[in-house]
């Protein structure tokens, strides 16, 4: 199964891919050593970008004659707005997907999916949506129910964890995502790189998910507790700010 997941990637070369590559290990790397100390402005910055591109196309969608510049800059600051104020609730979404396809991973090892189809339909020009309906329609009635309870329980999961242990579930946020860029960059960057070690591995499911889980475990701790040492810092000081002749008695 860890051989036909990585098969799923797509195939590339130049020197284009080597680069994003690389760049995914070093960002993936960034958000799992301390991605979860700008996870605000992380996001504020994702829903600037999305405003502004959409107020650019929004003349040329609607044929109107009014300054996409304009329309971009509203937009830009009414989502950034949004996204500033909501970003626990999109910070829990975001880890619920994540969360959500550590399930679907798990639910398709535990019950012995066959993707080789999906990677022969892919290599031969079938679109994704025929693959995805397909593939849907050839798992099994008991499978489908597993795959829809782990995928909404993980979701939920993802969110409540986010809007009540908001500090850990940062923390785990960005560790899982840090993980995962980092990995799927370093297969796809072995992949460009024509290396055939990657398919002669013979690796155990057991081992890779205990791998992994350390790795994101090890991640999550320590962004937790950085983080914990800050806001203790931060009262710290704010406590010497506010009352420096009690402090100092």
């Amino acid at each position: 199964m860890n051989q036909e997941l990585i098969a799923l990637l797509p195939k590339a070369s130049g020197i284009l891919p080597i680069v994003a590559g690389a760049i995914g290990c070093i960002a993936g790397l960034a958000f799992w050593l301390v991605g979860s100390r700008g996870n605000r402005s992380l996001i504020t910055l994702v829903f600037v970008m999305a405003g502004s591109i959409t107020g650019m196309c929004v003349p040329r969608w609607f044929d109107v004659a009014i300054s996409s510049w304009a329309i971009a800059t509203v937009m830009a600051l009414l989502s950034g707005w949004i996204g500033f104020t909501t970003y626990r609730f999109w910070s829990g979404m975001l880890l619920g997907i994540l969360i959500a396809w550590c399930a679907l991973v798990v639910v398709l090892q535990i019950s012995r999916v066959n993707v080789t189809p999906v990677i022969v339909a892919r290599d031969a020009g079938v679109s994704w949506r025929m693959i995805a309906v397909g593939s849907w329609q050839s798992v099994a009635m008991a499978d489908r129910l597993m795959l829809i309870v782990a995928v909404c329980s993980s979701m939920c999961a993802g969110l409540t964890i986010a809007m009540v242990w908001h500090r850990f579930g940062m923390a785990l946020l960005y560790s899982l995502l840090g993980y995962y860029l980092m990995a799927i960059s370093a297969i796809y960057l072995a992949m460009t790189l024509n290396t055939n070690w990657l398919y002669s591995l013979q690796l155990k499911p057991l081992w890779v998910w205990a791998s992994s889980s350390g790795f994101v475990l090890l991640g999550t701790l320590g962004q937790w507790r950085w983080s914990g040492g800050r806001v203790v810092q931060s009262s710290q000081n704010q406590h010497l700010q506010k009352y420096p002749i009690e402090v100092a008695l």
